[in-house]
């Protein structure tokens, strides 16, 4: 069995290939994409495509455009008895080409206790080379989840050489101050998450501030609240980060996790109609 791969098939280059146990769809470098598919739909594709372009202009190399990628999905979807889950797109050079390739990966996402009463996570040292794009680095990824599975945690929160915060492992952060105003690291300085962008939206929305700045790993003993943002987390509350603890049940950060599962469900409604 694939460790690294679900269902029976993946696409690559628009051929439905049986999934081995060798079956690899990833390489060091590659353009990427994660997309949560939740009852046979896939949760902001738009988004997601856009990035992906973004992240392949970065890469110098060329997108091979919205119907292919989307053709692609749809093939994955017949071939597999899965309605939801999470789905890699990954492109990379190929000979004179680029190869496209999507699969189901294995994923965990949070329990109704940690929507409740939040998770735990760490300080990892690393910094992102260019944070913007979104690539695949086989290395970091490796280290970093067998930090996150020998301590236990659902997520490794990085730090740079400075002390700085900066991201998520595999998902950008928040904190909520006492006086109610959300800080985050500014946009250059991390990957622009789908689900980041839409918590923007939502303080705007709600009349929330947001201010855009770096934390030092020393100023978490003034935060209030804290929260993670990602495909697989969606708005998921941080209960403790070392030895500095956080209130799961603030009401700005409930309001926005409401606001986020409604944005979800006017999504999935637009595909419908």
């Amino acid at each position: 069995m694939n460790k690294d791969l679900l269902g029976k098939f993946y696409i690559r280059d628009g051929s439905v290939l049986a999934v081995t146990d060798d079956t690899s769809i990833r390489k060091s470098g590659d353009a990427y994409e994660v997309i949560r598919l939740i009852g046979g739909m896939a949760l902001f594709l738009d988004e997601h495509l856009r990035r992906l372009q973004f992240s392949m202009s970065c890469l110098e190399m060329e997108y091979p455009g919205d119907k292919i990628i989307r053709d692609a999905l749809k093939r994955l979807c017949d071939a597999n008895s899965i309605s939801s889950a999470n789905i890699l797109v990954s492109l990379f050079p190929d000979g004179a080409g680029i190869s496209l390739c999507a699969a189901f990966i294995p994923f965990i996402y949070p329990s109704s206790e940690d929507y409740q009463n939040g998770v735990r996570m760490k300080l990892y040292p690393h910094d992102r080379g260019k944070p913007g794009i979104k690539r695949f680095d086989a290395d970091f990824r490796s280290s970093v989840s067998d930090f996150i599975r020998q301590n236990n945690i659902y997520e490794a929160l990085l730090v740079n050489q400075f002390g700085l915060i900066t991201e998520g492992s595999r998902s950008n952060i928040f904190f909520i101050r006492s006086d109610g105003i959300i800080l985050t690291s500014p946009i250059k300085q991390v990957l622009p998450g789908i689900t980041r962008d839409h918590v923007f939206k939502i303080c705007a929305e709600s009349g929330f501030k947001v201010k855009e700045t770096m934390l030092h790993r020393e100023d978490l003993w003034q935060m209030e609240s804290c929260f993670i943002t990602g495909t697989s987390p969606k708005v998921l509350p941080v209960s403790r980060i070392e030895h500095h603890y956080f209130e799961p049940q603030n009401p700005v950060l409930r309001k926005i996790m409401q606001e986020f599962d409604n944005m979800i469900e006017q999504n999935l409604s637009s595909i419908l109609s």
